[in-house]
């Protein structure tokens, strides 16, 4: 898988198809789960897309960037896919933020305006943590971490994420769901996998979420959303437990330039699930209608 050396890290990543790129910022706080499953989406499109895809695996996440102790923060995720596209010689694209990815989209279009031709939002917010019970608990572990370091975290983890700190929320929202045996088996199938890694991989890839937790823990950017120029869609399903729709109507109410498209019947995680393709078919009807706006050619390198 290629690689580069950008903004002090290494950054894997992969670029697929022709035509305008768009850049696609995948969600999750990494973790171990990231690490199992990968974060190269490739195939997000499909075989018909009209677009060069590029994605990549965000700082601390997926199977082959490694995580770091620091840059844990939105200015510097953003600044992290810029210093791709730069790699790269992309001076402008169609940005995707999805999940987790949506807040560093959201920063990207707000920091480098001139390199974004629209925005496009999936199941996301402007602010991804609530002031609960669940989060005083996380921050208790965070300051775990930064006093005792990650393998001594690791190895008195909570016996609710043992896998990884995302268990403390799927869990829950997945017995809401009536997918709860689903959602253990999964779980019992990524133990085993897990086996396989050293305890200090295992460690470090563990405690990577919680340091992506702290990155994202007391950021708003409401305030911030009118400073949007670009087009932006907005896609939410209604039945996400994961981040509540009230997330979308806020980025609605306070992105002048922004469209939203709902699906009432869907969950979190709308590039993934069984209705896939209807999802993309939203995307590329927009983004189809701001290309006819541009002339031809413009931007692409």
């Amino acid at each position: 898988m290629p690689h580069a050396s950008t903004n002090g890290i290494e950054t894997f990543y992969r670029v697929v198809g022709e035509g305008f790129p768009v850049l696609f910022i995948h969600g999750g706080l990494g973790g171990v789960a990231s690490f199992l499953s990968g974060e190269i989406h490739d195939d997000l499109f499909g075989r018909r897309s009209p677009y060069l895809l590029i994605c990549y695996e965000r700082r601390g996440c997926g199977r082959k960037t490694s995580p770091s102790d620091s840059g844990y923060d939105l200015k510097t995720f953003a600044m992290d896919a810029k210093a791709l596209l730069d790699h790269l010689d992309f001076q402008r694209v169609h940005l995707m933020g999805s999940s987790a990815g949506g807040p560093i989209a959201i920063r990207f279009a707000i920091d480098f305006p001139q390199m974004v031709e629209s925005l496009v939002l999936v199941n996301t917010a402007p602010s991804l943590i609530p002031e609960d019970d669940l989060t005083l608990r996380i921050r208790k572990l965070v300051e775990s971490l930064n006093r005792d370091g990650s393998e001594i975290l690791y190895q008195r983890r909570p016996s609710d994420a043992q896998l990884d700190l995302a268990e403390l929320w799927e869990r829950p929202n997945a017995a809401r769901l009536g997918k709860l045996n689903w959602y253990e088996q999964r779980h019992q199938e990524r133990l085993k996998t897990m086996e396989s890694m050293s305890l200090q991989e295992r460690a470090c890839r563990y405690c990577a979420a919680f340091r992506m937790h702290d990155a994202y823990d007391h950021v708003d950017l409401t305030g911030e959303l009118s400073r949007i120029t670009a087009p932006t869609l907005i896609m939410h399903g209604a039945r996400d437990l994961d981040i509540p729709i009230e997330g979308a109507h806020t980025l609605f109410r306070n992105i002048p330039t922004s469209e939203m498209h709902l699906f009432a019947d869907l969950e979190h995680g709308l590039l993934s699930r069984e209705r896939k393709e209807e999802v993309v078919d939203v995307i590329l009807d927009f983004l189809g209608r701001i290309d006819r706006r541009k002339p031809i050619g413009e931007g692409v390198k």
